[in-house]
C-alpha cells in the first residue's frame, strides 16, 4: 500500500490533473445521467454571475499571488541556503510547480469570465460549467502545491545557519 504514496509524489502533476480530470466526469456522469441537473440548477439559480464573478475575482488575486510567490524564490534562488535546492534534480520541477500554477490559475480565470458571459439563468450551458469545474479543481490543485513549495523555500532560507 506504500506504492501509490510514493507514486503520487513521483508523479503528482500529472496525478492531480487526472483527478481533477476524474472528478470532473464524475459530475458529468451524475449530472447528465443521473439527474444531477436539478440539485445544479436549484443551487445556481438567479447565483450564476455571482459565482463565475466572485471565481473570477478569486483566480485573478490567486494568479497575481502565485506570480508574487515566483518573484519571492527567484530573489531568493542565489541563495545560499537554496543551494541544496538549486544543486538537486528538482529545481526545475520547482518551477514547473510555480508554472503549472500561474498556467491553471489563468485559464481559470479565463474561464471564470467566459462563464460570467455566456452561462445565463434563461440559457443554461453546462459545458462552461463543467469546464470550470475541471479549471477550479485544477487551479485548487496546483495552489496547493505552490503553498506547499514556498512553505518549503521558507523553511529553508529561515532555517538557523548550521
Amino acid at each position: 500500500m506504500k506504492f501509490l504514496p510514493q507514486w503520487w509524489k513521483t508523479n503528482f502533476l500529472p496525478v492531480e490533473f487526472g483527478l481533477a480530470a476524474v472528478l470532473t466526469i464524475i459530475l458529468v456522469v451524475w449530472a447528465e445521467l443521473f439527474g444531477g441537473h436539478i440539485i445544479i440548477e436549484k443551487t445556481l439559480d438567479n447565483n450564476r454571475s455571482d459565482v463565475y464573478s466572485a471565481l473570477a475575482a478569486i483566480f485573478g488575486s490567486l494568479l497575481g499571488f502565485t506570480i508574487t510567490s515566483v518573484s519571492i524564490v527567484l530573489g531568493y534562488s542565489a541563495n545560499e541556503r537554496l543551494a541544496i535546492v538549486r544543486e538537486s534534480k528538482h529545481y526545475l520541477l520547482m518551477w514547473r510547480v510555480f508554472t503549472s500554477a500561474m498556467r491553471a490559475l489563468a485559464v481559470a480565470t479565463i474561464i471564470s469570465l467566459v462563464g460570467l458571459v455566456v452561462d445565463r439563468d434563461s440559457g443554461p450551458n453546462y459545458t462552461i460549467l463543467y469546464i470550470n469545474v475541471f479549471a477550479t479543481l485544477l487551479a485548487s490543485f496546483r495552489l496547493a502545491r505552490c503553498v506547499w513549495v514556498l512553505e518549503n523555500v521558507i523553511r529553508l532560507v529561515t532555517a538557523p545557519s548550521r
